[in-house]
């Protein structure tokens, strides 16, 4: 296998450093892609070659004409998006791509289906993973009606997670609001199209894995302890699962619903009746894929095997191995302290047996590093923007 190079793009998403380590320690070659040279996963010991392309949110067109350019001219296999953005814009673009390099990817209506949350809901629904109450809203006044219909909190999600300005694209995220207040400026943001949906209580779950050739190759379950922002954030602690038989079928049906082959993540609610909610769906590499891999469920190295014509022995992740995200913790340590919760944060600080964490490794600690340099040089850049400048 090490003569395979897999290139993976979006460098700087701490799923792309899971993706890195664990195609490294599968024998496989990776190279990766950003627009940035301090993206963490371009100092992974196990990126062989650093990839420089244009930012993807300033132009659709220039990102995938320089990805064309790299894989007609390099000696890459496999090429994996690590971001719903990239995502969508491989897919849309396969033509002058896929003669040059495996995608694997199914058919772009199905990539255009999986990042629409409207569309989730339907197949949730039809799989026996129903969405929480949700309205199809548009504008404020829209919103704020089905906002008081549900009760508050709620969350706001844009209907469809990448939106074309121009040429270019953005990525638009899931927003809680608490009252009516804070719901005028989380419209916006998740643009005039968006969902409405209740903010139900339980336990927050992920389920992951890959599915090929209508199997399940590879599954990992985690139970989130905390996130980042708390109550609606991504997850910043959690620990692997058994996951029940039950809830891998009703998965399964999910992904046949949809027509998903490959990576993913579903993002679950679990009722107090021990039912399952689906309130997400990532096609992609997703934040926590270094617990899978620590509890023996290598996703991205079982993908890349598929996606070369293997056949790769389906793989479930143990229970017991824990997961921290440095930024998240951090964060929520500091939360919990700023309100005087002292043995929150006090429980965010205690050494855990088998964790592993987004960014640091013993064997792998330049990611960390450049997270860290990364972090220092957005936050210098936010107070020279807040410097008044002479004349102004």
């Amino acid at each position: 296998m090490s003569s395979t190079i897999t290139l993976v793009t979006d460098a700087d998403a701490r799923a792309v450093v899971a993706v890195c380590r664990g195609l490294g320690a599968a024998g496989f070659r990776v190279a990766t892609a950003s627009s940035s040279r301090t993206a963490p996963a371009h100092w992974s010991r196990f990126s062989s070659q650093r990839v420089t392309l244009p930012p993807l949110l300033d132009s659709e067109d220039a990102y995938v004409e320089a990805l064309a350019a790299i894989v007609r001219s390099g000696p890459y296999d496999v090429l994996i998006p690590g971001s719903d953005q990239a995502l969508r814009a491989i897919s849309a673009h396969r033509a002058q791509l896929e003669a040059h390099v495996v995608l694997a990817l199914p058919p772009h209506e199905v990539v255009v289906r999986c990042l629409d949350k409207l569309a989730l809901a339907r197949s949730a629904l039809a799989a026996g993973l129903p969405s929480p109450e949700t309205a199809v809203c548009s504008g404020v006044d829209q919103a704020r009606a089905a906002a008081e219909a549900l009760s508050y909190p709620v969350l706001i999600k844009p209907q469809h997670v990448i939106t074309e300005v121009g040429n270019s694209v953005e990525r638009r995220s899931s927003v809680r609001v608490d009252g009516p207040e804070e719901l005028a400026w989380a419209v916006p943001v998740c643009g005039d199209a968006c969902l409405v949906q209740s903010a139900v209580s339980g336990e927050v779950v992920s389920y992951s894995g890959v599915r090929a050739g209508g199997s399940m190759l590879a599954v990992a379950m985690s139970r989130y302890s905390r996130t980042w922002p708390p109550g609606a954030g991504p997850n910043s602690f959690s620990v692997s699962a058994e996951p029940p038989a039950s809830l891998t079928e009703r998965v399964g049906r999910l992904l046949d619903e949809i027509g998903w082959e490959g990576m993913f993540q579903v993002q679950l609610i679990r009722n107090s009746d021990d039912s399952f909610s689906a309130i997400d769906f990532n096609p992609r590499p997703y934040g926590s894929l270094s617990l899978a891999i620590a509890a023996g469920a290598n996703i991205p190295a079982v993908w890349t095997e598929w996606a070369l014509g293997g056949s790769p022995r389906p793989v479930t992740a143990a229970p017991g191995f824990r997961y921290r995200w440095e930024d998240g913790d951090f964060r929520n340590m500091i939360w919990n302290l700023r309100r005087r919760r002292l043995r929150a944060a006090a429980g965010v600080l205690r050494p855990r047996r088998r964790v592993v964490h987004a960014y640091f490794a013993y064997d792998d600690p330049l990611p960390l590093v450049a997270r860290m340099a990364e972090a220092l040089w957005s936050e210098r850049a936010r107070d020279d923007a807040r410097v008044p400048r002479a004349g102004s």
